[in-house]
């Protein structure tokens, strides 16, 4: 059975979602933008059939069965359990909500549609660099993990040239802790097996 996917957003859906999708097999037919020019000027780029500005649109959509959400943070909740509620199964993309009080009500909604799939997409663990590091540390390689330390450097918000978005708006779900973070600490769960307390220093690293 081919599985057909919407996707909520024209930037890493588009650019990243849509090839993935269509190597595995699944068939991406509907496109959702913030306005209906670039949303149909995407889709035809990518030979999407259905394209809209209306979030409610897509979700409704009856040959959709997989809602990718793909939009800034704030609006994950509202989106991924609209599309839950009306029979979709869901991938999210991290960080997984706005808050731990929205993430919660996500949660709810999935335990509450138990025959649907409901994910966040660390797509990270997926490397097969992590999987082998993570059966060398389960394995014992390593002998047992006290303490686990991830760095991250880049200089993308120092770029003049680049457009001011909600990358940069904390009331967005914006910040380096949430992009970025969220995959050190999924990473360090998943690669170690157990729960482990984070502390997070933003620039601590700096030379």
């Amino acid at each position: 059975m081919t599985i057909r996917v919407g996707i909520l957003g024209t930037g890493w859906g588009a650019s990243v979602q849509v090839p993935a999708f269509r190597r595995a097999g699944m068939e991406v037919v509907a496109l959702w933008g913030r306005s209906e020019d670039k949303a149909r000027r995407v889709a035809a780029e990518l030979s999407i059939p259905f394209a809209t500005c209306d979030e409610n649109a897509l979700v409704a959509h009856q040959k959709v069965g997989l809602v990718s959400v793909v939009i800034p943070p704030h609006l994950h909740a509202r989106q991924a359990i609209k599309a839950l509620e009306a029979g979709k199964h869901v991938l999210a993309e991290k960080p997984t909500a706005l808050n731990a009080r929205e993430a919660g009500q996500m949660l709810e909604a999935a335990r509450a549609h138990p025959g649907q799939l409901a994910l966040i997409d660390h797509e990270l663990r997926f490397l097969p660099s992590r999987r082998r590091m993570q059966s060398l540390i389960q394995e014992g390689y390593v002998g047992e993990v006290f303490a686990v330390e991830g760095v991250s450097r880049g200089v993308g918000l120092l770029n003049p040239r680049r457009s001011w978005n909600w990358w940069s708006e904390a009331e967005k779900g914006g910040g380096l802790v949430g992009a970025i973070g969220s995959h050190f600490v999924d990473a360090l769960t998943w690669l170690i097996g157990r729960r482990r307390l984070a502390d997070l220093h933003p620039g601590a690293h700096r030379r």
